[in-house]
Formats: structure tokens, sequence, C-alpha cells
């Protein structure tokens, strides 16, 4: 099992920005609740990479969905932050919550995002493999 950048780097970065950016939208995320577009973005990585050559071993497929998956994870952990924020402080001002009240809410909230971007990373990398070994054997 070894690296190919030249072969799965691309492949890797586009199934990642694409299984992040969908994890990180409100009603598509619901998806993710079994990681599977983690998965997803394990077998974007696993098809993008059989366009090329079909001579990799099982365990670079799995190395590959690992790297897309931990990427998906990273931006979904990232974006998902970002919008949540935005979603909660505009939902407190609409409720007329004090403003001591409400950045205590938003200090809480923000907290458990960047816990949660380790989290998702380790998941994503985990059901990224699982994806692409799914996608190959099914291929085949």
């Amino acid at each position: 099992m070894k690296f190919d950048s030249e072969l799965m780097l691309k492949p890797m970065l586009i199934g990642g920005i694409v299984g992040g950016v969908l994890s990180a939208i409100p009603i598509i995320s619901c998806l993710n609740c079994c990681c599977l577009l983690y998965a997803g973005s394990g077998a974007i990585t696993a098809y993008l990479i059989t366009q090329k050559t079909m001579s990799l071993e099982m365990e670079d497929y799995a190395l590959a969905g690992a790297g897309s998956g931990a990427i998906a994870g990273l931006i979904n952990g990232i974006l998902g932050l970002v919008i949540g924020t935005a979603i909660n402080a505009s939902l407190m001002s609409m409720m007329g919550m004090p403003n001591d009240m409400a950045s205590q809410q938003m200090a809480g909230g923000m907290a458990g995002g960047v816990i949660g971007i380790p989290i998702a990373i380790v998941l994503g990398a985990v059901f990224g493999a699982v994806g692409a070994i799914v996608y190959i054997k099914v291929k085949e």
C-alpha cells in the first residue's frame, strides 16, 4: 500500500469537498445521520480513481476513501459551525433573548462545534474508507 499523490490527490479532494459541503447544508445533512455522506465521499473518490486505473489494491482505495472522508469531516465541521452559529444568532434575536443569555448560548454552541470537528474527521475517515471499499466490491 502506497500513496500515489498523482493518482489519488485530486479524487480525494473532489470527493471530500462534495461530501463536506453536502454534509454542512442543513436539510441535506440529515443523510449524514448514519455517516452516509462520508461514505459517499469515499465512493466518489473510488469512482474517480477507477476512471484512471484499475490496478490498485483494495487497501489503496480504502486509504483514498479515508482521506476524502477526513476532508469531508473537516469541511463539514467548519461549515457546520459557521452555519449553525449564524442560524442560532438569527433565531435568538428573533426570540428576543436577552444579550447575556444569548452570548452564553452562542459560546456553548461554538464550543460544541469546535469539539465536534475532530470527531467528524475521524468518523469521515472511517466511513470514507468503508464507502470506497463498498464501491469497489459492488463494481467487481
